[in-house]
């Protein structure tokens, strides 16, 4: 049966989890879709929020089966929030928190980190032209919020879609950040700053741009499963 498998070019993974979605967000999906196929994402910063825990690491590898290798880990490891945004031409810098993120965290820092650097080769002309996406998460929607933002960001694209991660390119980024963490024995908070931070600067333009540019298609393809997930 495994030849047979194998033969198939199947492999045994563990199941993907995603949150299911209502019908109430699959008709938001398709109305975002269908409203932003033919949009131009250049000058769009992505923005979005991800915890690292220490101790994470690579969880397989080659090994004698007589002789199994042991990674030891914490039961409650320490963990490091962190806030990001980037685009084809548009870059913030990290924020590091710890503490749970709340509505007066988040607008500190929005005041902090926007507006964004850009890119070397951004043009002149276009430095002031970005336009700010964020989710739907309560905190980044509070009227206080949506007040400084106004102030902060006035361009902004207002009708993103719930529980919709496969419209955020930030999500592509998180996941190189945390390849990049896994390759390294990181034991402290430190050290994980650190590796983020350098990881993030150097960070290769045109990887974010094949991500950006892959925007029209993840459109295209939710509007033809009418609402539904993309592989992206």
């Amino acid at each position: 049966m495994r030849n047979v498998l194998s033969r198939s070019n199947l492999k045994y993974f563990v199941y993907e989890e995603r949150e299911e979605l209502n019908s109430d967000q699959t008709t938001r999906r398709l109305k975002f879709s269908k409203d932003m196929q033919k949009y131009n994402w250049t000058n769009v910063i992505f923005s979005d929020e991800k915890t690292f825990w220490l101790g994470t690491g690579e969880h397989k590898g080659w090994q004698d089966p007589k002789n199994r290798q042991v990674r030891h880990v914490k039961r409650h490891p320490k963990k490091l929030h962190v806030w990001a945004a980037i685009g084809s031409r548009f870059k913030c810098k990290l924020y590091f928190f710890q503490q749970n993120l709340e509505q007066e965290l988040y607008r500190k820092i929005l005041r902090s980190r926007l507006p964004p650097t850009y890119a070397p080769d951004c043009p002149s002309n276009q430095r002031q032209n970005w336009v700010f996406l964020q989710d739907n998460d309560p905190k980044h929607k509070a009227k206080e919020t949506m007040r400084l933002l106004k102030l902060l960001a006035p361009n902004r694209i207002e009708d993103y879609p719930a529980n919709s991660p496969d419209f955020n390119v930030m999500e592509d980024i998180w996941s190189y950040l945390d390849r990049m963490v896994q390759r390294s024995k990181i034991k402290n908070i430190s050290s994980l700053k650190k590796k983020l931070t350098a990881a993030w600067n150097e960070l290769e333009w045109d990887y974010v741009r094949s991500s950006v540019n892959s925007m029209p298609n993840r459109m295209v393809q939710c509007i033809k499963r009418k609402g539904g997930r993309t592989d992206y």
